[in-house]
């Protein structure tokens, strides 16, 4: 085993802890569903009825147990409903994106291998030709698949049970207080555990009251109203990647009644300044860094913003019963960060070896190191490190250092060798950029930006992390979460380049 470094104070938090074994969800669902964009009202009993009659529906259409549904994930009642009855039934859910394309969808489908599908406002199930037999039998508890956003790659199926989503759920109440879990609600889009497993399974299970709103928060008419439906129905907690607050934050006036008392940011690093912004949009709340991962469903770890605290601080893991590790760490203590955690997946489906994964560790792929303070500081991807003439360099460390100088919209770097997916040394860190208004209401561009960003980014980087190749473009690909789409980027990339 690769000798490591631990987080302070988090060792204690793995003792064992009562985690209830139920084979359902269903009788445990407490939350009032609130739709403001429909102005409706769906109380806990009638929701369970609505979940009772899909049961029903289920099993004349002939699904059974262990059976795959594919569907179609919408912030309404229908999905959830139909979520929790496919998992009442002993199936597994499978939640996607219908706007995607259809070779987006075909790979989804080729990761989760689904025997049936199920589309919103249907009322039939969709026989696949997939075969949803595996070399390995899968454990009894499975019901759910969540599929990776594809960052790196293909999408890949994390195999969830009930077993460590309930895990989530408790670990969810020891770290979130109980005041601020009164209401909440949902921004996010729910084919991804941020959404699903964070904020609306907790909700269904822990809440008074869901307020749902579709995720679709560039349209201006909708998200200019996220204040008031806060203040309308005394919202308490919101959780959201930086994509979110930034829309958030720039289209919506700020809430009035200050019911809000915990705000969250997860998925994606944001700069100081958008911090700074949602803080001050959420006067009066507690804002909190979260980490966390599908394999992981969710926060494993969350440190309180504040002045003087490290953008990139994601703090320990103590409160999620969580246990980080740097695995051989360098001569600064960076390295590989692994988690243990009780909420962790089974694994990937196509990796799945019988074994449960939660009595091991959990490679994040993330490059991070630990503060004086027993704090984990994320560095970056370790799929993203660039290694410039043997010194690795984290370009998500440069992206938020140019975004602090206040110069650009948005950026991104990478190694040149990267353009063949490699490995190896390269002479030549690119940074692509979208341009805005300069220094002290300046327009820069061309050798002056290129001067502006240099000479400010040498007062808090070395030389070797310095760019020595700048582009500027209208806008970055991004992902849904906030992460830069680097297949997308790459692609645009040998396209405007000779």
């Amino acid at each position: 085993m690769n000798m490591m470094t631990t987080c302070a104070g988090t060792i204690d938090a793995m003792q064992t802890m009562a985690v209830p074994t139920a084979e359902t969800f269903l009788n445990e669902i407490k939350a009032t569903i609130i739709d403001p964009l429909s102005n409706t009202t769906v109380t806990a009993s009638d929701f369970k009825t609505l979940v009772k009659n899909e049961l029903d529906h289920f099993k004349h259409a002939g699904l059974r147990a262990g059976r795959r549904v594919f569907l179609e994930a919408r912030s309404d009642v229908q999905f959830l409903s139909r979520f929790i009855a496919v998992m009442e039934l002993g199936g597994i859910a499978i939640p996607f994106d219908a706007k995607g394309t259809v070779a987006e969808q075909q790979r989804l489908v080729e990761s989760s291998r689904p025997d049936y599908r199920y589309l919103a406002g249907s009322q039939q199930l969709e026989a696949l030709s997939q075969v949803s037999t595996e070399e390995y039998p899968l454990p009894d508890d499975v019901r759910l698949f969540l599929l990776t956003s594809g960052t790196t790659g293909t999408p890949k199926a994390v195999i969830h049970g009930v077993s460590n989503l309930k895990a989530r759920i408790e670990n969810g109440r020891r770290a979130i207080a109980l005041e601020h879990r009164r209401s909440c609600l949902s921004v996010l889009p729910l084919h991804f555990s941020h959404g699903l497993i964070g904020v609306v399974l907790q909700a269904l299970l822990d809440s008074e009251r869901l307020v749902l709103v579709p995720p679709d928060l560039g349209d201006p008419r909708l998200t200019s109203q996220i204040g008031k439906w806060i203040d309308a129905y005394g919202v308490t907690f919101v959780s959201g990647t930086p994509g979110t607050w930034s829309y958030i934050t720039r289209m919506s006036s700020p809430p009035a009644a200050r019911s809000l008392g915990r705000v969250q940011m997860a998925s994606a690093h944001a700069t100081e300044g958008l911090q700074r912004k949602i803080r001050e949009w959420a006067s009066g709340a507690d804002f909190f860094n979260c980490y966390g991962m599908t394999e992981t469903a969710t926060w494993v770890s969350d440190r309180l913003v504040g002045d003087g605290v490290e953008p990139h601080n994601v703090g320990s893991g103590r409160n999620w019963n969580s246990v980080f590790e740097i695995l051989s760490p360098d001569e600064n203590g960076v390295g590989e960060v692994a988690v243990t955690t009780s909420s962790q997946s089974y694994g990937y489906l196509r990796d799945w070896k019988g074994e449960r994964q939660t009595e091991g560790r959990y490679l994040t792929g993330d490059w991070g190191r630990v503060n004086q303070q027993g704090e984990l500081l994320l560095l970056g991807r370790r799929s993203r490190i660039i290694n410039r003439g043997g010194l690795k360099v984290s370009p998500e460390e440069i992206e938020r250092e140019i975004m602090s100088l206040g110069i650009v919209n948005d950026a991104v770097v990478f190694g040149a060798s990267d353009l063949n997916d490699q490995r190896t040394s390269v002479d030549s860190i690119v940074g692509i950029l979208v341009s805005a208004g300069g220094v002290a209401g300046e327009t820069l561009d061309g050798p002056e930006m290129e001067k502006a960003l240099t000479q400010g980014l040498l007062k808090t980087l070395s030389s070797h992390k310095i760019p020595n190749q700048w582009l500027v473009w209208d806008s970055i690909p991004r992902r849904p979460n906030g992460k830069p789409d680097m297949v997308a980027i790459k692609a645009k990339f040998r396209q405007k380049t000779p």
